[in-house]
Order: C-alpha cells, then sequence, then structure tokens
C-alpha cells in the first residue's frame, strides 16, 4: 500500500486551484450565494402571505412559492433568447 503524504498532497492541490482556482472560487461563491438569492425571490411573497395571517414561514410556505415562481428564461425570454443568439457563433454546442 502506497503511503499518504500530507505535503504531496497539498502540493498537488495547490497546483489544481492555481491551475482552475478562477471557476473553484465561482463554484464555491455560488455554493454559499445560491441558497440566500433563493430565499430571496421567494421569502419576500410568502412574508407578505404568513404575516397578513400573523405566523412564521414555514417550510411548506416557501415551497408553495417555489412551485408558483416562474422561470427567468419564461419571464425574460426574449431576453434569453437574444442573449442565446448573440452566443451561438461565438461558442460551440454540447448536444
Amino acid at each position: 500500500m502506497a503511503r499518504l503524504s500530507t505535503s504531496r498532497a497539498w502540493e498537488e492541490s495547490r497546483r489544481v486551484f492555481t491551475h482552475d482556482g478562477g471557476l473553484l472560487t465561482a463554484v464555491a461563491l455560488a455554493l454559499l450565494v445560491l441558497p440566500d438569492i433563493v430565499a430571496g425571490v421567494v421569502a419576500p411573497s410568502t412574508a407578505g402571505t404568513v404575516s397578513i395571517e400573523g405566523r412564521a414561514v414555514s417550510q411548506e410556505d416557501l415551497l408553495t412559492e417555489i412551485k408558483q415562481t416562474r422561470p427567468l428564461s419564461v419571464i425574460m425570454a426574449e431576453k434569453v433568447e437574444a442573449l442565446r443568439e448573440w452566443a451561438a457563433p461565438r461558442t460551440v454546442r454540447c448536444d
């Protein structure tokens, strides 16, 4: 069985991070920020409904709001299509 080396693992991690650091940072940021963004989109309408009823927001309230939320691709269909048209000659399709 091969011996584990902390210094070797550290050096390998440094090489990966140096090479792909921008991507790792973006993924880490998305994982940290995305839950707050989703809550910010869902919670305002839920909070208004719940405050009228005088109770705390429950998981069921949030799930109901999420089911009623329309995706940006529907709400902003024209802008999304314009972006797709702009990107088409600049990217490689991955079908």
